[in-house]
């Protein structure tokens, strides 16, 4: 006992480093993988929400190219209804000043055959030469069915396809004119669509709230153009990345890391054509899971080693006081093998009493045939009716004889359910012979109602269906009034190929049984009134 406590001890310091050891690399392990699971989680969230931003972008550029289109198709029919008209005027001037008002253009000029002007208004024609290709304009006074048609930025001068936010441009077209070799420049100055009040790049996500609180927001090559947080509108891309410098370059996960706000935020950028979107989520929303699940590997491991140390201790202590416990137990299985003797004994004596019941019906019955025989002396019939009865019943009580002397069913107090083939109506036969006995000897009429049995050989247990039959119809006879009367009727009532299903029906003039009784009817020993065994002299 002193060398195993001894040994306890010393091993206290090594059993503490191996669980501080083992609990890190528990906490380890929990950590990288849900580290590895936020790590999906925020790549699928970020490009869940950039695919989303993404479509309204796409969705803001189809807008803005359907009216840049719808723009400048509508100058252009201005244009050639200027050129169509021009050669049924005498006064062009007035004309053209009336057209210009009309039609809400800001500038008109016409070029004669060598492309110089000859009349300009709004602005002066060296303004357009800047900005459209002089050939395009030559090329449509050299081909007069063509018509020419730009949009320029208003400030830079150059051609645009995409508008940029507040910005100005101008619509052009160039057409052939009709009254005489030459061309007709018509022009339109425009806001960007910005400002056209229907749909704004500054105001595709304003006030998203996107999963996991993300901040988002979409950039050109200048500046924040649009963004969820009121922080980053319009701010200046150059400086913002200045700011965090260093933090924009995507790790082995494809997740970009930038510290903002107090916090790191990491998320993913997507670039499609002009512009270029940005997904940022809290730290502590996407490794959210994994604080927790690290919290509670934690708390699991140190409650695990609480538990760990508290069971060591009782190990301990009952180490200490092991040869008590083995006495104890000694003694519990010696008082545990006199109460199963003791339940065994019992067992026997309810089996034996159990089956004395059953056994005194067929010698009863044997008794009565003798008698009737010795009545009978010389009726040759009568007595080979008596002896057929009596093979029955000592048949009966033999089967009987040796259940009882099957030891294993004395054991543990039940009866084994034999299957075996029989035949039904035979059984009900033997059964009513010595029933019969018993009914003439106390003047009781017996009658047996035999209903229609398709079935007639079974297999199961004989032995505890003649019992059962037995049973009841002897206490119907003996619990009967004088001069009383027994119905027995038995019928099948339902079959399939493996099972079928017979009524037996015992109807009696006697004490009966109530509802209640009949409950426990089949229990061992039950009787519904004690008054009944000296009243009927029964057992």
């Amino acid at each position: 006992m002193e060398d195993k406590s001894r040994i306890w001890g010393i091993s206290d310091v090594k059993a503490f480093l191996i669980s501080i050891i083992t609990g890190f690399i528990l906490l380890t392990i929990v950590a990288v993988i849900f580290t590895e699971i936020s790590n999906e989680t925020v790549n699928k969230t970020a490009d869940r929400v950039l695919d989303f931003v993404q479509t309204r972008v796409n969705t803001y550029e189809y807008f803005i190219q359907n009216d840049k289109v719808k723009s400048l198709y509508r100058l252009s029919d201005k244009t050639q209804e200027l050129v169509r008209c021009m050669q049924y005027e005498d006064d062009i001037d007035t004309f053209l000043d009336e057209y210009m008002y009309n039609q809400r253009l800001d500038g008109i000029v016409v070029l004669d055959g060598e492309g110089e002007c000859e009349s300009c208004r709004g602005m002066e024609y060296t303004d357009i030469d800047s900005v459209i290709d002089d050939s395009n304009v030559k090329d449509v006074i050299e081909h007069p069915q063509k018509v020419y048609i730009t949009r320029v930025n208003a400030r830079s001068g150059s051609i645009t396809y995409t508008e940029s936010q507040n910005e100005e441009f101008s619509d052009i077209a160039v057409a052939a004119r009709k009254d005489t070799k030459g061309a007709v420049i018509t022009y339109v100055k425009k806001e960007s669509y910005d400002n056209s009040g229907d749909i704004s790049i500054d105001r595709l996500i304003s006030g998203f709230e996107f999963d996991m609180d993300g901040i988002v927001y979409i950039s050109d090559e200048d500046k924040v153009l649009n963004s969820n947080d009121e922080e980053l509108q319009g701010l200046d891309m150059k400086a913002l990345r200045q700011r965090y410098d260093g933090a924009w370059e995507e790790n082995d996960n494809g997740i970009i890391a930038v510290p903002y706000k107090n916090d790191y935020y990491y998320g993913k950028r997507k670039q499609i054509e002009n512009y270029t979107i940005y997904a940022f989520f809290a730290d502590k929303q996407v490794y959210s899971l994994r604080n927790r699940a690290v919290a509670a590997a934690l708390f699991v491991y140190i409650a695990v080693i609480g538990v760990v140390m508290f069971v060591r201790q009782l190990v301990i202590a009952k180490d200490e006081s092991k040869m008590q416990l083995q006495e104890m137990e000694y003694k519990r299985q010696l008082l545990q093998a006199a109460e199963q003797e003791k339940r065994a004994n019992i067992a026997k004596t309810d089996f034996l009493r159990r089956m004395s019941h059953d056994i005194r019906t067929p010698i009863n019955g044997i008794r009565g045939m003798v008698d009737i025989c010795r009545f009978n002396l010389g009726n040759r019939e009568k007595e080979e009716e008596c002896l057929d009865k009596i093979m029955s019943a000592s048949g009966f009580l033999l089967d009987l004889v040796n259940d009882v002397l099957d030891m294993n069913k004395l054991e543990s107090g039940e009866i084994a359910i034999k299957e075996e083939p029989f035949e039904l109506t035979k059984i009900i036969n033997e059964v009513s012979s010595v029933i019969e006995t018993q009914a003439d000897e106390q003047c009781i009429d017996y009658s047996v109602d035999r209903g229609s049995i398709e079935y007639d050989n079974l297999i199961g247990s004989s032995l505890h269906l003649r019992q059962i039959l037995q049973n009841i119809l002897s206490n119907a006879i003996k619990y009967n009034v004088q001069n009383g009367s027994v119905r027995f009727s038995y019928s099948e009532n339902a079959a399939d190929d493996d099972i079928v299903k017979v009524t037996f029906i015992c109807k009696d003039t006697g004490i009966g049984m109530s509802e209640e009784f009949q409950q426990i009817a089949f229990e061992p020993f039950a009787q519904e009134s004690s008054n009944a065994r000296t009243a009927y002299k029964g057992t």
